[in-house]
């Protein structure tokens, strides 16, 4: 048996706009969301836009309470966190609620290498592979300090592989 479902597509009365910036240059992609509550049904929706290439945003919504609007992009973090609260709409245009976004890192792998229990590998080499990410963010490459430490932020997800050498020690 076939299903068949048939999609009307409906303008929504009102919008909230504004930029994803970071430097005060658009960002592109950055997923935009909003919850509201409609008031002659008091049903809650949700709803969602993409940022263009100038880091404009265009949301629509009904009139009403959006209770919510926060905005995320993978390894950027988004002021305000918490995103915006409680925005009254209209059946009319609303602008502008804009998202900061600074560089953040997903993650960092840090560690201690020593030669024994007892003596800190000092100017080891510790390079960081990533299975997921072919280019330069997966492939990293430090020293250790005069304790053998060393730490890696990393900016990308996936699987790390640390491997280390000292001259000398096997």
């Amino acid at each position: 048996s076939q299903f068949q479902r048939n999609f009307i597509f409906k303008k929504y009365p009102s919008s909230v706009s504004g930029f994803c910036l970071r430097g005060g240059q658009g960002v592109k992609g950055v997923l935009v969301q909003g919850v509201f509550i409609d008031p002659k049904g008091r049903n809650s929706y949700f709803t969602q836009a993409i940022s263009d290439e100038d880091g404009s945003y265009k949301l629509g919504v009904y009139s009403g309470k959006l209770t919510l609007l926060i905005a995320q992009k993978a390894c950027l973090l988004v002021s305000p966190q918490t995103g915006y609260s409680d925005i009254r709409v209209k059946d009319a245009n609303i602008a502008q609620y804009d998202f900061q976004l600074t560089k953040t890192n997903l993650m960092s792998i840090s560690g201690r290498v020593m030669i024994d229990d007892a003596h800190p590998a000092s100017q080891a080499d510790v390079v960081a592979v990533n299975d997921l990410e072919n280019g330069p963010k997966g492939f990293l490459f430090t020293k250790t300090d005069a304790n053998g430490v060393f730490k890696f932020n990393i900016e990308v997800p996936g699987s790390w592989q640390i491997g280390v050498y000292k001259d000398g020690v096997k």
